[in-house]
């Protein structure tokens, strides 16, 4: 719904603001929500709608990421998670971010979901095991010699 949109609503974000509270940034979307009723009941086209949250989720997330950055005083953001599946959103962001000098990383051969979660529980069980029998195999090693 929103891709049809997308490229004409560039710079056509809903209203939203990030609050600092007890060293915590968060983001209040109170406004693009109240906008989004009104506009839907003014008629407004859903795909223009669907655009503007689309547009409005990147620009709080770069920024909120921004703020995050320069409080860790970090220059490499990592985007991962279910959401980031989307690509309007996650190329957005990485190209918001890489605007203002950052390395942006995301996933590009897993997913970047549960099972992007999963596969990084497999591969830790295994280095797991793969210790634990290594310094089982030096033990018994040791004892023969």
């Amino acid at each position: 719904l929103a891709a049809s949109e997308f490229s004409q609503q560039v710079n056509n974000t809903y209203p939203y603001y990030i609050e600092q509270q007890q060293g915590m940034f968060i983001i209040n979307w109170q406004p693009l929500w109240l906008a989004v009723l009104t506009e839907l009941q003014n008629q407004q086209e859903k795909g223009v709608i669907a655009a503007r949250i689309h547009h409005s989720l990147s620009a709080a997330t770069a920024e909120w990421l921004m703020k995050l950055a320069d409080q860790t005083r970090t220059n490499t953001i990592v985007l991962s998670g279910g959401v980031f599946q989307n690509s309007l959103l996650l190329e957005s962001v990485i190209e918001k971010l890489k605007l203002e000098g950052k390395t942006v990383l995301s996933a590009e051969k897993y997913l970047l979901n549960d099972g992007g979660i999963a596969l990084g529980q497999t591969l830790v069980a295994r280095l797991y095991i793969q210790k634990k029998f290594s310094l089982h195999a030096y033990r018994m090693r040791s004892k023969l010699l």
